[in-house]
């Protein structure tokens, strides 16, 4: 009968430390769309370039200025977030019989060790994505996610347009300010929108390959993504340019740690997990919001 030591997990840690680390944030859903940037310990300027040109008679001599170029600088502010968990090894006894026992009829692909982190680390992807998109220190979030940050900003464009959430999207389609630009809703709303689409046999939409939730829109080039991190409750579609929306976290140095040690004191293994995370997107005007009326 097998028994139960947790430095197998501690093993598991060191020999993985880098790739585990590196996934504390990684895995949340949107990293891949996304802009990262790495390093973010402290507030970290993102740069976009505004570029307006005249284009003025050429068949005179002389030269006027005209036109400008506009440097915007906006932060990424980084939240410091921690798990802090511990397990009693005793508790484990009889889970650990049962996972041996599942790994030896092959019912199990995963090591106990690797599946517990695994988990633990499914766990803050699923945080991170609420609160890279849905978090609200109004609300005891320890940062603001892009909705919020895109809601109380005054220089967005926001429209009204009432009726269906295909109405709503051809609206934003409509809008639109730069070819880049793609619609980001919710899970809720990404659903509602493809059964309206099969209502209105419109078969021939695209979905993206690998991607549950990403259509190109029937008859444009437009892309529509379901976001789960977007809280079920909103209803607002936001059109958003992805180069130009970036989180920020840290895997370099001592901000994003994880860590397994035995503590005497409690005869307990103690879990640390601390990261750092950000969002921000680089133009105001870029954006546009729509509104159900």
């Amino acid at each position: 009968m097998g028994t139960l030591n947790l430095d197998g997990i501690k093993g598991y840690i060191n020999a993985n430390k880098d790739v585990i680390v590196s996934k504390i944030v990684a895995l949340a859903d949107s990293t891949k769309y996304l802009q990262v940037q790495n390093g973010v310990t402290t507030d970290t300027s993102i740069h976009g370039l505004i570029t307006e040109i005249t284009v003025q008679d050429g068949k005179g001599c002389g030269f006027t200025a005209d036109g400008s170029q506009t440097v915007t600088d906006r932060k990424l502010e980084p939240a410091f977030l921690k798990v802090n968990h511990e397990y009693c090894p005793k508790d484990f006894l009889n889970t650990y019989k049962h996972y041996e026992t599942q790994v030896a009829m092959g019912k199990s692909p995963l090591p106990l060790e690797e599946a517990l982190i695994q988990d633990v680390l499914v766990s803050i992807a699923n945080e991170n994505e609420h609160l890279i998109w849905s978090g609200s220190k109004a609300s005891g979030d320890l940062m603001d996610g892009l909705t919020t940050l895109i809601n109380k900003d005054g220089e967005v464009t926001t429209l009204t347009k009432s009726g269906t959430v295909y109405e709503r999207v051809v609206e934003l389609y409509k809008n639109i300010k730069d070819k880049r630009m793609v619609a980001v809703l919710s899970a809720p709303l990404y659903r509602e929108l493809v059964m309206e689409l099969v209502e209105k046999n419109l078969y021939h939409y695209n979905t993206q390959e690998g991607e549950e939730m990403v259509l190109t829109f029937p008859g444009t080039n437009f892309k529509v993504y379901g976001i789960e991190g977007i809280k079920d409750t909103d209803t607002n579609i936001y059109g958003l340019i992805w180069e130009e929306t970036f989180v920020g976290m840290d895997n370099a140095d001592n901000a994003s740690q994880f860590d397994l040690f035995w503590s005497s004191d409690d005869r307990v293994y103690k879990l640390v997990v601390e990261w750092a995370l950000a969002v921000n997107y680089m133009f105001s005007e870029k954006i546009i919001v729509v509104k159900n009326a």
